[in-house]
């Protein structure tokens, strides 16, 4: 059996121990500290708290993922449906249920599925009642509640999400029973959340970076998981795994259950096996990537193009646009931002970076481009420190990350040669 997950919620068996991390977090929730977990995607943040730390903190979760939320009464559906998790939580729902009442449930099924009428859209003001009910429950039944994504409220219009930031606050700072992890990716939408003296959040939760995996651990990790199945792991190409995948948690599990996959038991895994593991990769997202790359403009294209054969070169720079063949930086800026918002890169440090190395693999592959420079090791941070190198100045307001909604990729220019 492939001993590698990726792509959903990995469940401990599958997972690279973080003891280290696992310590700083109980200390802080047996406190009863609110906490703020910051990491990149893919790193495996909802599997650790999910499957790890949870089991060892002896609560029931109540998780919502606030992933690319559009609206105010997608959030509150979000929180109500969570409560369906629970195992035995009738009460809870009931409570839920009557304090949406003017919501009308238009479908009950055996008392815990709940559907709304979705002509009748959820204000903010039923927040602080789900999180009323949820806090009644935590003080009969132990809970540990989670929001994943959190910075996504940032993605409502200003108005709303201030509204449902300040609903949330005013309930969470009193339920002294119920202790509340924030886990976000993007770090300066969650610092203004946090950080930023206007926000109702402001220094309302302690930080923890969940960062790469210590190398010589997942390195052991990753060889014992090999050798149980007969393969050997040379040192020389696990370097090569971390390498082509910035020891991003599920971009390494990706790698190598596809090396897996192309390997025999009592082999010795070398190059040609890490070749025809990216091979298989490409391959299998070949279409995927091909749908992307037809929806972007000329602009995102060209920018896409230096960005793969360029990772180090600073996209605010005047090289950057003069190689992208934009007038402009600004519009080079405009552009890359676009495609983060879509999702397509992400942002740290003012670096761009693809959302997964093996796009990077593809669009370099797709336009032939030269070989690229080794890209640099990433940061590994203190289970407990919020690295204050990495700080931003605070924004005119925390709501800087929040927007009207951005225009979709869907239906831009198609691209036209030289790029393919």
């Amino acid at each position: 059996m492939n001993p590698f997950r990726y792509g959903k919620t990995v469940p401990l068996e599958f997972q690279c121990p973080q003891p280290a991390l696992e310590r700083t977090l109980l200390g802080h929730l047996r406190s009863g500290q609110n906490v703020l977990m910051q990491g990149d995607r893919r790193m495996g943040k909802s599997s650790f708290l999910t499957h790890a730390l949870a089991p060892k903190f002896g609560r029931r979760v109540y998780k919502v993922d606030f992933s690319a939320v559009k609206s105010v009464d997608a959030i509150v559906r979000k929180m109500i449906w969570a409560l369906e998790q629970f195992e035995n939580s009738a009460n809870l729902l009931n409570r839920a249920r009557k304090g949406a009442s003017r919501a009308t449930p238009a479908i009950s099924v055996g008392g815990l599925s709940l559907s709304f009428d979705p002509a009748r859209p959820l204000a903010a003001a039923r927040i602080e009642e789900v999180l009323t009910a949820l806090g009644e429950g935590g003080r009969r039944h132990p809970i540990l509640c989670i929001f994943d994504e959190f910075q996504d409220i940032l993605r409502l219009p200003p108005n709303d999400a201030e509204a449902v930031l300040a609903q949330m606050r005013s309930v969470i700072q009193h339920q002294t029973d119920v202790p509340y992890i924030f886990a976000g990716s993007n770090r300066n939408r969650m610092h203004g959340i946090f950080n930023h003296p206007a926000s109702p959040f402001f220094k309302s939760a302690a930080t923890v970076e969940f960062g790469p995996i210590p190398i010589e651990a997942f390195t052991a990790w990753i060889t014992a998981r090999f050798s149980d199945g007969g393969r050997k792991l040379p040192a020389p190409i696990a370097a090569r795994i971390f390498e082509a995948t910035q020891r991003v948690s599920g971009d390494v599990q990706q790698l190598c259950s596809a090396l897996w996959n192309v390997s025999s038991a009592r082999e010795t895994l070398g190059d040609a096996h890490l070749d025809a593991a990216i091979d298989l990769i490409l391959g299998e997202e070949s279409k995927t990537n091909e749908l992307i790359w037809a929806e972007l403009s000329e602009r995102q294209a060209s920018c896409l193009q230096v960005l793969a054969a360029n990772p180090l070169l600073p996209p605010a720079g005047a090289d950057f646009a003069r190689l992208s063949g934009i007038h402009s930086a600004s519009t080079v800026t405009r552009s890359l931002d676009s495609m983060t918002d879509r999702g397509l890169l992400f942002k740290q440090e003012g670096r761009y970076s693809f959302f997964t190395p093996f796009f990077r693999m593809w669009v370099h592959r797709k336009l032939d481009l030269p070989p690229v420079p080794q890209l640099p090791e990433p940061h590994t941070y203190e289970p407990d420190s919020a690295d204050p190198a990495r700080a931003e100045e605070p924004a005119a307001s925390y709501l800087t990350g929040s927007r009207q909604r951005t225009r979709s990729l869907r239906g831009g220019r198609p691209i036209r040669s030289p790029l393919g």
